[in-house]
C-alpha cells in the first residue's frame, strides 16, 4: 500500500535533524522491513512536508514515524492507489521487487 504523510513543522530545527536521521537510516539500509520511501516534498517555508511511502501496514509506518519524527504533528492516509496518478502499478511494484 501506498501511505502519505503530512507533517505539519513546529520546530524547524529539531525537524532538520529528523529528516538528518531518517535519511541516515535509509541510506544505510536501517528502515524497518516493508518500508520504502518514495518521495518528500518539503514546502518553501519550512511549515509543511509531504512525504509518500510504500508500506505494508499504515499503523506499522505510523508507529514508527511518530517514534522517529519529532518537531512536528503528522497525519496519515493510505492512498487509493487505483486512482492515483503517478505511483507504480503493483505488477510494477512486483517486477521492480523481482529484479
Amino acid at each position: 500500500m501506498h501511505v502519505v504523510i503530512r507533517h505539519y513543522i513546529s520546530d524547524p530545527a529539531q525537524w532538520d535533524r529528523t529528516v538528518k536521521n531518517i535519511m541516515s537510516m535509509i541510506e544505510q539500509h536501517r528502515l524497518p522491513n516493508g518500508f520504502k520511501p518514495l518521495e518528500y516534498l518539503p514546502s518553501v517555508d519550512g511549515r509543511n512536508a509531504d512525504c509518500v511511502w510504500e508500506a505494508e501496514s499504515l499503523g506499522a509506518l505510523q508507529k514508527f514515524m511518530d517514534r522517529e519524527t519529532s518537531g512536528a504533528r503528522n497525519e496519515y492516509f493510505e492512498v487509493n492507489s487505483e486512482a492515483a496518478i503517478g505511483l507504480p502499478k503493483s505488477e510494477e511494484l512486483l517486477q521492480a521487487r523481482a529484479a
